[in-house]
């Protein structure tokens, strides 16, 4: 054997044995973390981060729940979800309306500040078909703007819209004060699912 080939022999059982070592430290980090606590930590939900319920804001049911001016929740409202930055009111619609054929759509509409910038009084029009309904109003903010996002639900068969048709006049809290934010209503026309 030449010096090259003995140095290259003596090598192999050095890596074997920092092989063998690293190895036992895995088995061992892997069998004692096996007991005690879970590597990860399921972190409790917190509720002011996002709600998604059909009952009203957190703790409030929807026949409890008011607007910040005291006003009561309309009766036609089955439900509003609330999470930071967005509010959706879910409108009740009656089972006989949804035997025709529909459609949801968003809705033409006017919004504007209503008690001193605290709110936006929005108007929808009539969508689709004559007798449609509102079907659910979502209202975003952010630092820049306050996004209205009207839907009603109408007949596809049915008559077309009177002219200047009104299916909802409503006024609806804001988190912050409008203040210098634009303020945006959807285009009408966009198809939407309800679902």
């Amino acid at each position: 054997m030449n010096e090259e080939e003995e140095k290259g022999f003596s090598i192999y059982p050095i890596l074997g044995v920092f092989l063998a070592l690293g190895a036992l430290g895995l088995a061992g980090v892997l069998l004692l973390s096996g007991t005690g606590s879970s590597p990860t930590e399921q972190l409790p939900r917190d509720p002011t981060t996002s709600t998604t319920s059909t009952t009203g804001p957190p703790g409030e049911s929807t026949a409890s729940f008011e607007f910040p001016d005291g006003s009561a929740l309309p009766d036609r409202i089955s439900s509003v979800e609330v999470s930071p930055g967005q509010w959706v009111y879910t409108y009740k619609i009656p089972a006989s309306f949804l035997e025709e054929p529909n459609r949801a759509e968003t809705s033409p509409a006017l919004a504007e500040p209503a008690s001193g910038g605290a709110a936006v009084a929005l108007s929808m029009a009539c969508t689709i078909s004559a007798g449609s309904l509102p079907a659910q109003i979502t209202v975003l903010e952010d630092p820049l703007q306050v996004r209205i996002i009207p839907v009603a639900i109408g007949h596809t068969l049915g008559e077309p819209c009177p002219p200047l048709e009104s299916i909802e006049n409503i006024t609806l809290p804001l988190e912050e004060p409008i203040g210098t934010r634009q303020l945006v209503v959807d285009a009408p026309g966009t198809v939407v699912n309800l679902d």
